[in-house]
């Protein structure tokens, strides 16, 4: 679809992104869109494994027996974590100046996938996020869906983000740059006029 609607992307002054109601699912599913969004180097933190017995098991047919993680799932104590990247820069090759901003709209049910997107997103120079604050599941991966009565938690399994307690998202979620919960059932004019004053 991207590729599709390059020459409109690109001959566009700016663009909307809505991930409302994303809750996630794989980080690379929205690889192609981030040339028209990054405007250089993004961090991207770290991850841990978590050693539950049983996670250890699951990740001895993940890494081979002599690898470096392989290894560790098999030496590490039980309920650590072992994070075999602190964090990395994500750098592209190509990156288009137009659209000149991209707005990210958010809401409470942008999680997971969703999450990373936006915290990837929010690092470029032409990014603003609109919306409420997000879903705040995203310092735990890979969630497993429990249903208590009336309450549904969403338990992290197998991923653990690596800077924790210090830059914990979860639960609170992102905070977007622009608050509008008033606006959230028709947003985009609010979003067109805003883009349009600041380009004054």
């Amino acid at each position: 679809m991207v590729k599709r609607h390059h020459n409109d992307i690109i001959g566009s002054e700016n663009l909307i992104v809505d991930v409302r109601d994303n809750p996630g699912g794989n980080d690379s599913s929205y690889f192609e869109i981030l040339p028209y969004i990054y405007s250089g180097p993004v961090k991207i933190p770290g991850n841990g494994f978590y050693l539950s017995p049983a996670n250890k098991e699951l990740f001895k047919t993940w890494f081979p027996e002599d690898s470096e993680q392989g290894k560790a799932v098999r030496t590490m104590p039980d309920y650590s974590i072992y994070s075999p990247q602190k964090g990395f820069i994500h750098e592209l090759d190509t990156l288009y100046h137009s659209p000149r901003k991209v707005a990210i709209l958010q809401n409470k049910e942008t999680a997971s996938s969703g999450e990373t997107f936006v915290l990837r997103t929010k690092q470029s120079e032409k990014v603003i996020i609109y919306g409420v604050n997000s879903a705040g599941i995203v310092d735990g991966f890979n969630g497993h869906r429990a249903e208590l009565g009336c309450i549904n938690l969403r338990l992290p399994t197998t991923y653990r983000s690596y800077k924790l307690p210090e830059d914990a998202i979860d639960p609170y979620g992102i905070a977007p740059d622009v608050y509008m919960e008033a606006y959230m059932d028709d947003p985009y004019p609010f979003i067109t006029q805003h883009l349009e004053l600041m380009d004054d």
